[in-house]
């Protein structure tokens, strides 16, 4: 238990250090704010602004406590950052919400049909070893026309967009953990021995667990990735979408707020698994 709490305030402090460098060090942010035909002027004010000035050490503990304590504002938007992350993260996680349901859903139809077809098994395959980002992206911009043709809830098009990779890639791996686990030895000999279906339903529970972990992989990285995607076609105003608009805004207090979340869902992710 010490060793995780640990290695957990390592990550977080990792992912802070890592963040101020990227967003506030690295090249210098004045100049990527001020944009590059601004005037000294304007570049001094905003190195003032954004206490430039100080010592690194100084920035970086102003920083993080402004963060801490809620201070932190947005430079677009002039409001708490903290307080805007919260309400974006609440819708973020709706669609999430709805992308977890639909991989269990869709995950279970295609465990049962590829054991049922072998054709729809050769496209799961060939589907699961493609990049993860081009369903999503072209599953959305479909469920986008469906949403908006026929009024379907946009949370749960954009959960669907969402969980389509996910349950690909799980219910592949499933079908191989399965075939796998039916003739590996030990499960020959139980059977030879005539146990019964519950020693043998642990036995397989206890072999397609690896399998279940690819689920909380795949919305860690869809939460990186696919959640920006599906909210900026769809329109969601969630962390996802934000923190593209704030990018492209050199937002910097919104992206250094993100990347520490990220941050601290990383260490929620070790911990479950």
């Amino acid at each position: 238990m010490l060793t995780y709490a640990l290695r957990s305030v390592f990550v977080v402090i990792l992912g802070i250090l890592f963040s101020f460098a990227l967003f506030y060090v690295l090249p210098d942010p004045a100049y990527r704010v001020a944009g590059g035909f601004a005037d000294k002027a304007t570049v001094a004010s905003i190195r003032k602004n954004l206490h430039l000035d100080e010592p690194i050490t100084k920035r970086f503990v102003t920083l993080a406590s402004d963060t801490v304590s809620g201070r932190l504002k947005s430079f677009y938007t002039n409001r708490p950052v903290i307080g805007l992350a919260i309400d974006k993260l609440k819708v973020s996680l709706a669609v999430a919400g709805w992308g977890l349901v639909f991989i269990f859903v869709l995950g279970g139809f295609l465990v049962a049909g590829q054991g049922m077809s072998q054709r729809l098994k050769s496209w799961v395959e060939m589907l699961s070893n493609t990049a993860a980002v081009v369903p999503v992206f072209i599953s959305a911009i479909l469920l986008l026309f469906a949403s908006t043709k026929w009024g379907l809830p946009k949370d749960a098009c954009a959960g669907l967009a969402l969980a389509i990779f996910p349950s690909i890639l799980l219910s592949s791996n499933i079908v191989l953990r399965l075939e796998e686990a039916k003739q590996a030895p030990h499960t020959l000999v139980a059977r030879a021995f005539g146990l019964g279906m519950f020693v043998m339903f642990r036995r397989m529970i206890h072999e397609l667990a690896p399998s279940f972990i690819i689920i909380s992989n795949a919305l860690i990285f869809f939460l990186i990735a696919g959640l920006a995607v599906v909210e900026e076609i769809f329109g969601i105003p969630g962390i996802g979408h934000w923190f593209l608009q704030s990018a492209l805004r050199l937002d910097l207090p919104v992206l250094f707020a993100v990347s520490v979340l990220l941050s601290l869902g990383m260490v929620r992710q070790g911990r479950i698994w």
